[in-house]
């Protein structure tokens, strides 16, 4: 206690704050500071922000293009989350995920961008593209969730497009031992007709039923180096001998672009392509690309007669 401390309950307060960060910090005990109140009360901000932000709408998904290696047509897309804060503009997960994860508010997140990223597919299908993918990249909060394939089931009800053009990406890092209801989410999550993409080269493939590998960016970074390459080529051709899409993250030069498109990797994805775009944006882009398309197998139609 200090000595200008007449509040009792504001006393009880700060050292619950006081405990808090002693917990999450792992120490026995810590000093109530002015620090720690800062803290907390720039916390407690936040958090009224956030739920005010997910309750209107603030948070919104922005589109990056996932491109055939080969042709580098666009062939599916990754839903990213954005913050469109009205003081602090565009916020990346970076700035709000990790609170949201601490106060378990990324169930509820997850669910505002997927009704979204379904929405867009409606709108492509609208268009006559029923051929584009989009994979929504979750945290282990959501894929753990034992509501979540209820959830899932109810948004996908609204939509008829073919499932197959959802993914779900699971996060690296899955501890089995925590997460023991993994593989029955998984399960459930299949029989509703979309896929699940990993990263994780090792349990995953094993425990569940993975139906795309994805390379992150810290592979396709080393390509160019004798390792880098070997390691790559080899989860390329294991992937594809499990049967599964091989798709690789990161890509940001020419060179990168072609090695993996030498070594087999299905579809590509980077900043070297396009960076994330909002929704009518990148909307805009697949259906005037699928339009030059059109044309130009019209006019190779009209010389071969």
């Amino acid at each position: 206690m200090h000595e200008s401390d007449k509040d009792l309950t504001a006393v009880i307060s700060d050292a619950g704050q006081a405990a808090r960060a002693a917990f999450e910090q792992k120490d026995p005990w810590l000093l109530c500071t002015k620090e720690i109140l800062q803290d907390y009360a720039e916390r407690k901000r936040l958090l009224e922000e956030m739920q005010f932000g997910l309750d209107s709408n603030q948070f919104r998904i922005y589109l990056q293009f996932y491109v055939d290696g080969i042709t580098r047509k666009i062939v599916g897309v990754e839903s990213l989350a954005r913050w469109i804060h009205p003081d602090r503009g565009i916020l990346f997960p970076a700035q709000f995920l990790p609170l949201l994860e601490q106060e378990r508010m990324v169930p509820k997140l997850h669910e505002r961008m997927l009704e979204e990223s379904c929405a867009f597919l409606d709108r492509l299908a609208d268009m006559g593209i029923m051929d584009v993918f989009l994979s929504c990249r979750l945290t282990q909060q959501t894929f753990f969730d034992p509501d979540f394939p209820a959830l899932c089931q109810r948004i996908l009800e609204k939509h008829n497009w073919d499932r197959k053009n959802l993914i779900f990406e699971l996060e690296d890092g899955v501890d089995r031992r925590e997460n023991k209801g993994l593989g029955e989410n998984m399960e459930k999550l299949k029989a509703l007709g979309v896929r699940i993409a990993s990263s994780n080269f090792g349990g995953n493939l094993q425990l569940y039923p993975v139906d795309v590998l994805k390379l992150n960016r810290e592979l396709v970074r080393h390509l160019g180096s004798r390792k880098g390459d070997l390691i790559v080529r080899d989860m390329i051709r294991t992937g594809h001998n499990l049967g599964l899409l091989v798709v690789a993250a990161g890509v940001e030069k020419e060179a990168q672009a072609q090695k993996l498109a030498a070594l087999g990797c299905d579809w590509q994805k980077g900043v070297y392509f396009s960076v994330p775009l909002p929704v009518r944006e990148a909307g805009i882009m697949i259906q005037e690309e699928r339009s030059v398309t059109a044309r130009s197998a019209a006019s190779e139609a009209l010389v071969e007669t």
